[in-house]
Protein backbone atom coordinates (compact mmCIF):
# COMPACT_ATOMS: atom_id res chain seq x y z
CA UNK A 1 0.00 0.00 0.00
CA UNK A 2 1.83 3.12 -1.34
CA UNK A 3 -0.32 6.10 0.32
CA UNK A 4 -0.27 6.45 3.72
CA UNK A 5 -3.62 6.03 5.18
CA UNK A 6 -5.32 7.72 8.39
CA UNK A 7 -7.08 5.58 10.81
CA UNK A 8 -10.61 7.23 9.70
CA UNK A 9 -9.22 5.61 6.16
CA UNK A 10 -8.50 2.14 7.20
CA UNK A 11 -11.70 1.94 8.72
CA UNK A 12 -13.72 3.15 6.31
CA UNK A 13 -12.34 0.75 3.42
CA UNK A 14 -12.49 -2.25 5.90
CA UNK A 15 -16.12 -1.10 6.60
CA UNK A 16 -16.87 -1.02 2.67
CA UNK A 17 -15.44 -4.38 1.74
CA UNK A 18 -17.18 -6.14 4.35
CA UNK A 19 -20.61 -4.29 3.61
CA UNK A 20 -20.05 -5.01 -0.42
CA UNK A 21 -19.76 -8.71 0.94
CA UNK A 22 -23.33 -8.36 2.01
CA UNK A 23 -22.71 -7.98 5.42
CA UNK A 24 -24.54 -4.88 8.31
CA UNK A 25 -21.90 -3.40 9.40
CA UNK A 26 -21.46 -0.72 12.50
CA UNK A 27 -18.31 1.49 12.86
CA UNK A 28 -17.19 2.40 16.55
CA UNK A 29 -19.55 -0.08 18.09
CA UNK A 30 -19.68 0.18 22.06
CA UNK A 31 -20.09 -2.98 23.74
CA UNK A 32 -19.48 -4.87 26.88
CA UNK A 33 -17.86 -1.09 28.03
CA UNK A 34 -15.38 -1.67 24.96
CA UNK A 35 -15.27 0.00 21.48
CA UNK A 36 -14.61 -1.68 18.33
CA UNK A 37 -13.47 -0.36 15.14
CA UNK A 38 -16.07 -2.13 13.15
CA UNK A 39 -18.97 -5.06 13.41
CA UNK A 40 -20.22 -6.85 11.12
CA UNK A 41 -23.06 -9.34 10.72
CA UNK A 42 -23.74 -11.77 7.98
CA UNK A 43 -27.43 -12.87 7.21
CA UNK A 44 -27.10 -15.82 9.34
CA UNK A 45 -26.44 -14.03 12.00
CA UNK A 46 -22.15 -14.34 12.38
CA UNK A 47 -20.64 -11.96 14.05
CA UNK A 48 -17.01 -10.31 12.73
CA UNK A 49 -14.85 -8.11 14.73
CA UNK A 50 -12.33 -5.67 13.71
CA UNK A 51 -9.79 -3.78 15.34
CA UNK A 52 -7.58 -1.51 12.47
CA UNK A 53 -4.46 -0.07 13.30
CA UNK A 54 -2.10 2.33 10.95
CA UNK A 55 0.53 2.82 12.70
CA UNK A 56 4.43 3.67 11.45
CA UNK A 57 5.91 0.44 12.63
CA UNK A 58 4.83 -3.14 12.62
CA UNK A 59 2.01 -3.98 15.41
CA UNK A 60 4.17 -5.56 18.35
CA UNK A 61 3.03 -7.79 20.62
CA UNK A 62 0.98 -5.50 23.24
CA UNK A 63 -0.98 -4.42 20.78
CA UNK A 64 -1.98 -7.98 19.80
CA UNK A 65 -2.21 -9.34 23.42
CA UNK A 66 -4.65 -6.51 24.08
CA UNK A 67 -7.22 -6.87 21.18
CA UNK A 68 -7.18 -10.59 22.27
CA UNK A 69 -7.84 -9.73 25.87
CA UNK A 70 -11.06 -7.48 23.99
CA UNK A 71 -12.01 -10.45 22.00
CA UNK A 72 -11.72 -13.33 24.91
CA UNK A 73 -14.56 -10.86 26.72
CA UNK A 74 -16.49 -10.89 23.72
CA UNK A 75 -16.61 -14.74 22.91
CA UNK A 76 -18.01 -15.13 26.31
CA UNK A 77 -21.62 -13.88 25.01
CA UNK A 78 -20.15 -15.44 21.26
CA UNK A 79 -18.38 -18.49 21.43
CA UNK A 80 -17.97 -18.65 17.83
CA UNK A 81 -17.35 -14.76 17.24
CA UNK A 82 -14.40 -14.13 14.28
CA UNK A 83 -11.91 -11.14 14.74
CA UNK A 84 -9.40 -9.79 12.58
CA UNK A 85 -6.51 -7.85 13.23
CA UNK A 86 -6.23 -4.88 10.20
CA UNK A 87 -2.69 -3.01 9.70
CA UNK A 88 -1.44 -0.46 7.10
CA UNK A 89 2.23 -1.77 8.31
CA UNK A 90 2.29 -5.14 9.73
CA UNK A 91 3.40 -7.53 12.27
CA UNK A 92 5.85 -8.65 14.41
CA UNK A 93 6.55 -12.51 14.80
CA UNK A 94 5.63 -12.09 18.64
CA UNK A 95 2.19 -10.66 17.68
CA UNK A 96 1.52 -13.00 14.76
CA UNK A 97 2.10 -16.14 17.74
CA UNK A 98 -0.39 -14.05 19.81
CA UNK A 99 -3.14 -13.80 17.26
CA UNK A 100 -2.83 -17.07 15.80
CA UNK A 101 -3.01 -18.88 19.75
CA UNK A 102 -5.83 -16.45 20.20
CA UNK A 103 -7.84 -17.80 16.87
CA UNK A 104 -7.58 -14.28 15.63
CA UNK A 105 -6.78 -13.48 12.04
CA UNK A 106 -3.93 -10.63 11.76
CA UNK A 107 -4.20 -8.96 7.43
CA UNK A 108 -2.56 -6.21 5.93
CA UNK A 109 -4.64 -3.84 4.20
CA UNK A 110 -3.07 -5.34 0.91
CA UNK A 111 -3.96 -9.03 1.91
CA UNK A 112 -7.67 -7.60 2.85
CA UNK A 113 -7.98 -5.90 -0.76
CA UNK A 114 -6.39 -9.42 -1.95
CA UNK A 115 -9.32 -11.34 0.16
CA UNK A 116 -12.00 -9.72 -1.52
CA UNK A 117 -11.13 -9.19 -5.00
CA UNK A 118 -10.66 -5.86 -4.77
CA UNK A 119 -7.73 -3.07 -5.21
CA UNK A 120 -7.74 0.58 -3.93
CA UNK A 121 -8.05 2.37 -7.25
CA UNK A 122 -11.72 0.03 -8.22
CA UNK A 123 -12.70 0.95 -4.26
CA UNK A 124 -11.91 4.22 -3.61
CA UNK A 125 -11.40 5.67 -0.47
CA UNK A 126 -13.50 8.73 0.84
CA UNK A 127 -16.41 9.00 3.06
CA UNK A 128 -18.96 9.08 0.30
CA UNK A 129 -18.84 5.26 -0.23
CA UNK A 130 -20.03 4.38 3.25
CA UNK A 131 -23.80 3.80 2.90
CA UNK A 132 -24.21 3.28 6.46
CA UNK A 133 -24.35 6.77 7.48
CA UNK A 134 -21.48 8.44 6.03
CA UNK A 135 -19.70 9.22 9.61
CA UNK A 136 -18.90 7.08 12.37
CA UNK A 137 -21.74 6.16 15.13
CA UNK A 138 -21.48 8.66 17.90
CA UNK A 139 -21.56 6.37 21.02
CA UNK A 140 -23.64 8.41 24.09
CA UNK A 141 -21.56 5.94 26.47
CA UNK A 142 -19.43 8.36 29.07
CA UNK A 143 -16.04 8.03 27.32
CA UNK A 144 -13.67 7.18 30.03
CA UNK A 145 -9.47 7.55 28.69
CA UNK A 146 -7.36 5.82 30.34
CA UNK A 147 -3.29 6.46 31.08
CA UNK A 148 -0.94 4.00 32.62
CA UNK A 149 1.75 1.94 31.94
CA UNK A 150 2.48 -0.63 29.33
CA UNK A 151 2.86 -4.05 30.72
CA UNK A 152 1.32 -7.32 31.52
CA UNK A 153 0.34 -6.65 34.75
CA UNK A 154 -1.19 -2.78 33.49
CA UNK A 155 -3.17 -4.99 31.17
CA UNK A 156 -4.72 -7.32 33.63
CA UNK A 157 -5.83 -3.87 35.46
CA UNK A 158 -7.04 -2.73 32.47
CA UNK A 159 -8.76 -5.29 31.41
CA UNK A 160 -10.10 -6.45 34.93
CA UNK A 161 -10.57 -3.90 36.85
CA UNK A 162 -10.98 -0.83 34.73
CA UNK A 163 -13.37 -2.33 31.88
CA UNK A 164 -15.19 -4.27 33.87
CA UNK A 165 -15.95 -0.90 36.09
CA UNK A 166 -16.72 0.80 32.71
CA UNK A 167 -18.76 -1.83 31.33
CA UNK A 168 -21.08 -2.05 34.47
CA UNK A 169 -21.32 1.61 34.39
CA UNK A 170 -22.21 1.83 31.32
CA UNK A 171 -18.91 3.87 30.10
CA UNK A 172 -16.45 3.08 27.61
CA UNK A 173 -12.58 2.75 28.00
CA UNK A 174 -9.68 3.07 25.82
CA UNK A 175 -6.62 3.00 26.72
CA UNK A 176 -3.96 5.30 24.96
CA UNK A 177 -2.01 2.35 23.16
CA UNK A 178 -5.37 2.00 21.60
CA UNK A 179 -4.61 5.38 19.07
CA UNK A 180 -4.03 4.65 15.91
CA UNK A 181 -0.59 7.25 14.89
CA UNK A 182 1.76 7.49 12.42
CA UNK A 183 4.58 8.44 14.69
CA UNK A 184 2.95 11.95 16.35
CA UNK A 185 2.11 9.57 18.89
CA UNK A 186 1.87 12.29 21.66
CA UNK A 187 -0.76 14.24 19.46
CA UNK A 188 -3.06 11.60 19.21
CA UNK A 189 -2.87 11.42 22.91
CA UNK A 190 -3.36 15.04 23.55
CA UNK A 191 -6.03 15.29 21.00
CA UNK A 192 -7.71 12.23 23.16
CA UNK A 193 -7.42 13.86 26.41
CA UNK A 194 -8.78 16.78 24.99
CA UNK A 195 -11.90 14.29 23.48
CA UNK A 196 -12.99 11.76 26.10
CA UNK A 197 -15.07 12.93 28.91
CA UNK A 198 -13.12 11.63 32.27
CA UNK A 199 -9.00 10.87 32.29
CA UNK A 200 -7.75 7.83 34.59
CA UNK A 201 -4.32 7.34 35.35
CA UNK A 202 -2.39 5.02 36.94
CA UNK A 203 0.96 6.22 38.48
CA UNK A 204 2.48 3.01 39.61
CA UNK A 205 5.95 2.64 39.23
CA UNK A 206 6.32 6.74 38.28
CA UNK A 207 6.26 6.35 34.54
CA UNK A 208 7.57 9.73 33.18
CA UNK A 209 4.73 9.22 30.37
CA UNK A 210 1.90 8.80 32.26
CA UNK A 211 2.84 11.37 34.41
CA UNK A 212 3.41 14.11 31.55
CA UNK A 213 -0.22 12.86 30.10
CA UNK A 214 -1.66 13.44 33.45
CA UNK A 215 -0.05 16.61 33.48
CA UNK A 216 -1.60 17.74 30.16
CA UNK A 217 -5.04 16.95 31.59
CA UNK A 218 -5.03 18.60 34.64
CA UNK A 219 -3.84 21.80 32.79
CA UNK A 220 -6.97 20.81 30.41
CA UNK A 221 -8.89 21.16 33.53
CA UNK A 222 -10.37 17.75 32.78
CA UNK A 223 -12.18 15.44 35.24
CA UNK A 224 -9.48 12.93 36.25
CA UNK A 225 -9.04 10.36 38.47
CA UNK A 226 -5.79 9.09 39.66
CA UNK A 227 -5.06 5.78 40.81
CA UNK A 228 -1.88 3.73 42.14
CA UNK A 229 -1.35 -0.08 43.42
CA UNK A 230 0.02 0.30 47.09
CA UNK A 231 3.32 -0.49 47.61
CA UNK A 232 4.28 2.09 44.92
CA UNK A 233 5.84 5.68 45.90
CA UNK A 234 3.11 8.71 44.37
CA UNK A 235 5.29 10.78 42.05
CA UNK A 236 6.88 13.97 43.75
CA UNK A 237 4.77 16.47 41.26
CA UNK A 238 1.46 14.45 41.83
CA UNK A 239 1.96 13.57 45.49
CA UNK A 240 -0.39 16.51 46.52
CA UNK A 241 -3.31 14.59 44.17
CA UNK A 242 -6.20 12.41 45.68
CA UNK A 243 -5.21 8.72 44.24
CA UNK A 244 -7.34 5.95 45.05
CA UNK A 245 -4.43 3.67 46.42
CA UNK A 246 -5.79 0.00 45.91
CA UNK A 247 -4.47 -3.37 46.93
CA UNK A 248 -5.61 -5.51 43.96
CA UNK A 249 -8.09 -5.71 41.28
CA UNK A 250 -10.95 -7.03 43.61
CA UNK A 251 -10.29 -3.82 45.43
CA UNK A 252 -9.74 -1.37 42.70
CA UNK A 253 -13.24 -2.75 41.38
CA UNK A 254 -15.06 -1.61 44.50
CA UNK A 255 -13.28 2.12 44.59
CA UNK A 256 -13.21 2.92 41.03
CA UNK A 257 -16.68 2.19 40.65
CA UNK A 258 -17.28 4.58 43.50
CA UNK A 259 -15.17 7.22 42.01
CA UNK A 260 -16.54 7.48 38.59
CA UNK A 261 -20.29 7.38 39.61
CA UNK A 262 -19.00 10.22 41.86
CA UNK A 263 -17.73 11.85 38.98
CA UNK A 264 -19.96 11.28 36.55
CA UNK A 265 -22.75 12.69 38.69
CA UNK A 266 -20.87 16.01 39.42
CA UNK A 267 -20.24 16.47 35.68
CA UNK A 268 -23.99 16.18 34.58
Amino acid sequence: MDNVFSGRQLDLTVAVLLEQSDRTVELEKSTHGMMVDIWATDRDGGTLVVECKTFGKLVGEATARQFARTVEVLRREQSKLEAWLVTTSGFTPNAHAVLASSGIKGMTLDEVFAQFGKDEEELGIDDSIWTGGGTKSQSRDTRVFVIMPFNDHMLDVFMLAVRWVTEKLGMVAKRSDDIDHNGEIIQQIQAAIREYDIVVGDTSGSNPNVCYEIGFAHGLGKQCVLMCEKGNSLPFDLQGKNHLMYENILDLRVKLEKKLTEVRGSSS
